[in-house]
């Protein structure tokens, strides 16, 4: 039945678009349900046979575990919140001056970088891991802030670099002329005029960051319980 047919009946375009809507909302937030109510059972409960979809016995003892510290989640927490917040950091460090290049000057083999850069984003993380090893354990950076941050960081940059490129591409190239014409070089355009701009379309460079850092928050906090000495500590 086409569209235009169920137009001549809207009680039932009514029905059936209700019930596909209500079928779409419980895949989509089914598992946050399920997440939430598993963690107000007992273990006993959590993993009983059938399932129990609403706890019978509620208790609060999974997330006081958790605050006391018992399995290492504050550590994972922390580790996780630092590193994800210098990883962004760095990432809008580099990335804007590196978008502003590729968006507004003209240098050699500047489409093969672009590409290069995109390129690097097709390959999943776990490909570079041997490499990424094997370097870090020379430059002594295993199991340390630094090593992750960089790490991360690289991750994030080409899609921060291309998303932040497009942002500055849509400002009219006459305003950086018209900077120009008033004496600003190319670093004082970037910070007093193309920052403020791309942030005012669209909130661009919140979109970039945003998205690299919630990626990066959860790589880290993953990294962050990824060791066992990072458990009892903090890293070198």
């Amino acid at each position: 039945m086409t569209d235009v047919e169920l137009d001549r009946f809207p009680k039932l375009k009514r029905t059936l678009t209700g019930v596909v809507l209500a079928i779409c909302f419980i895949i989509i937030f089914f598992p946050t349900f399920w997440m939430v109510a598993s963690s107000f059972k007992p273990n006993r409960d959590a993993f009983s046979v059938p399932p129990q979809w609403v706890p019978r016995q509620p208790t609060l003892q999974n997330y006081v575990s958790q605050f006391q510290d018992r399995r290492g989640f504050l550590t994972y927490a922390k580790n996780g919140i630092l590193v994800s917040i210098e990883n962004a950091l760095f990432t809008i460090l580099i990335s804007l001056p590196a978008g502003y290049a590729f968006a507004r000057i003209r240098f050699p083999m500047k489409r093969t970088l672009m590409i290069v850069i995109l390129a690097s984003q097709m390959f999943p993380g776990v490909i570079i891991v041997i490499s990424l090893f094997s370097t870090f354990r020379i430059l002594h950076l295993l199991n340390t802030y630094s090593g992750l941050v960089l790490a991360f960081t690289s991750f994030s940059l080409p899609f921060a670099i291309w998303m932040i490129r497009g942002f500055f591409e849509t400002i009219p190239v006459e305003v950086d002329e018209a900077a120009q014409v008033d004496g600003c070089n190319r670093l004082q355009i970037l910070a007093r005029i193309g920052v403020p701009c791309t942030v005012s379309q669209g909130d661009g460079l919140a979109d970039a960051e945003t998205g690299r850092s919630l990626f990066g928050a959860r790589r880290a906090l993953r990294a962050g319980g990824a060791r066992p000495d990072w458990c009892a500590g903090e890293p070198q």
